[in-house]
């Protein structure tokens, strides 16, 4: 079964340029533009 309550907290990151960042328990789902930049540069400096 689900969760019957969900406490949710809520932060602005003014260093993020845009998206969201959710954290649940040890997991992190990063859909900011910061990381889909990093994931970028990431696979380019591999490429080379």
């Amino acid at each position: 079964m689900g969760a019957q309550q969900v406490e949710l907290e809520k932060t602005i990151d003014p260093d993020l340029i845009g998206g969201v960042i959710i954290k649940v328990g040890s997991q992190v789902i990063d859909a900011s533009l910061r990381g889909q930049l990093r994931r970028i540069g990431l696979r380019l400096s591999s490429a080379t």
